[in-house]
Parts: C-alpha cells; sequence; structure tokens
C-alpha cells in the first residue's frame, strides 16, 4: 500500500476517539511543483456515526495526517 494509506491505517489505530478508517482516497491539486496533495477519509466512531476529514499538504503522508486528526476533531 502507499505511503499515505500506511499512515491513515497507523493514525486510525491511534487516535483517541478510537476511529476505524472505512474509506481513504487522494488526488493531487494542481501540476507541477505547485501541486498539493489532498486526502479524503471517511471514519467510524465507537457508537456508529460516521465521520469525514480532509487533508491538504505538499507531502501525500502529511495530507493523510491532516486529514484523519480532522476526522478525530469531529468524533
Amino acid at each position: 500500500i502507499g505511503g499515505g494509506l500506511r499512515v491513515v491505517a497507523a493514525l486510525g489505530e491511534s487516535t483517541g476517539p478510537n476511529l476505524d478508517v472505512v474509506d481513504y482516497n487522494e488526488h493531487a491539486i494542481g501540476h507541477g511543483a505547485d501541486a498539493q496533495a489532498a486526502a479524503y477519509v471517511e471514519c467510524r466512531t465507537p457508537d456508529g456515526r460516521t465521520v469525514f476529514g480532509v487533508g491538504i499538504d505538499t507531502d501525500i503522508a502529511t495530507a493523510s495526517v491532516r486529514a484523519v486528526l480532522s476526522a478525530a476533531n469531529r468524533a
């Protein structure tokens, strides 16, 4: 699996609210040296609620971390 997805899987196991990562997507925003990465996660809380998170950064691993933290803040 890609670096971003590995980060998401690891964070999903270690976040405070005990989130399960249900879905993960990523894509580029822009082209060339100025491109950024966008990561999207869908997570499930222990009580069954669904929360989403989005992260944007020039590095896909950092964007993935931001997405999981964004979802955790909504949990």
